[in-house]
């Protein structure tokens, strides 16, 4: 859930921040039922952390591991 809401997130940013590009889809309500999502989503996410701190930790650092390695290959990717 983690990366869904942060996905519908930021389609709400980039709606906002460029009004006049094209939609492939609509949403019904929207603003309002994306918004909704996000915030169920991180509501997830939360209770998630609070009753499974330490899954969610492990899956939150396995996540982060990637970080470096996707550094390295855009450093490298050019060469």
């Amino acid at each position: 859930m983690t990366f869904t809401g942060l996905a519908v997130g930021a389609v709400m940013v980039f709606r906002r921040q460029q009004p006049d590009r094209p939609s492939p889809y609509q949403t019904p309500l929207y603003p309002f039922v994306p918004a909704f999502f996000v915030l169920a989503s991180a509501g997830i996410v939360g209770i998630t952390l609070y009753e499974r701190p330490l899954e969610r930790v492990l899956g939150l650092a396995t996540v982060l591991a990637g970080a470096p390695l996707y550094l390295l290959w855009d450093k490298f990717r050019g060469l």
